[in-house]
């Protein structure tokens, strides 16, 4: 699941921010700021991957996440609970 997933989120960043990661295939290991989203950019992020998917991120989790990977964990975590309410 988490290779579908990251492909769901470089889709997702690449319409936050065109351009970022530079061109790069993103992998588990990326940092979050590799990517070089602002504080702003990552929060439409956030709210892009949670209307999309009809799920809640727990900023929580979210503020550990340094990696892609632990990103997706956090995304596959919440589908796993369902839709949101």
């Amino acid at each position: 699941m988490t290779q579908k997933c990251l492909g769901f989120l470089e889709q997702a960043i690449r319409e936050v921010q065109p351009g970022a990661a530079d061109g790069r295939a993103l992998s588990r290991e990326m940092t979050l700021d590799a990517l070089g989203l602002s504080s702003l950019k990552t929060i439409r992020l956030v709210t892009h991957i949670e209307e999309r998917l009809k799920i809640h991120l727990d900023e929580e989790d979210l503020v550990t996440a340094e990696t892609l990977g632990d990103f997706c964990e956090i995304v596959e975590a919440a589908l796993a609970k369902g839709p949101r309410g």
